[in-house]
């Protein structure tokens, strides 16, 4: 005895939409094709480019009023920085050509024991320059001490007397170039012509 299986109720769909498909496809083929069609497609896509137009105008404008920065702004400023990569990529470029075609240049480790030993003197000079003024003298060489102050004793006398009035001279007077004295010998000429 032979069983037929029951028969599949998606065949029967699949070719009514098969049917309709194709139906469906000749009639838009048809319509696609026709000059009205491109004609109204061509007009309904000149309204959303003048709509777009407009309303880009009108994003630029609130942008402008409030000060924010428009999508031309963005562009330059990327433009911008683009230029400044390429420039920094350029100078590392030659600056490591640099490097190995002098390889009597210090390295990092040279550059970076330099600035701590700099800084290490920066340290010890702001130490002594903090140190009251009795402590400093006492910590001072004392060959060097001992060879200035003979050079203090022998001033004499008359030099200390006349520093105060060279301070007190006028600066104009001290820079101006001297004239020599007129005599009674020495006479003015005009220029000759």
């Amino acid at each position: 005895m032979s069983t037929k299986p029951p028969p599949n109720p998606f065949e029967a769909f699949k070719a009514a939409y098969d049917q309709a498909a194709e139906s469906w496809s000749k009639s838009m083929e048809q319509v696609l094709s026709s000059e009205d069609f491109a004609a109204a497609a061509g007009r309904m896509v000149a309204r959303y480019a003048d709509a777009q137009e407009a309303l880009r105008q009108a994003a630029e404008a609130t942008s402008d009023q409030l000060h924010l920065p428009t999508k031309d702004d963005l562009a330059r400023v990327a433009e911008l920085v683009l230029n400044l990569e390429r420039k920094i990529d350029a100078a590392t470029d030659k600056l490591f050509e640099l490097s190995k075609s002098r390889p009597e240049l210090p390295s990092v480790e040279v550059w970076t024991r330099i600035a701590d030993r700099l800084a290490a003197l920066e340290v010890a000079v702001k130490a002594f320059a903090s140190m009251p003024a009795t402590t400093a003298r006492a910590s001072a060489d004392p060959p060097v001490a001992a060879k200035t102050a003979p050079v203090a004793a022998k001033t004499p006398p008359s030099a200390a007397k006349t520093a105060p009035v060279a301070a007190k001279t006028p600066p104009s007077a001290a820079t101006a170039p001297k004239q020599p004295a007129r005599t009674s010998r020495t006479r003015r000429t005009a220029p000759k012509e």
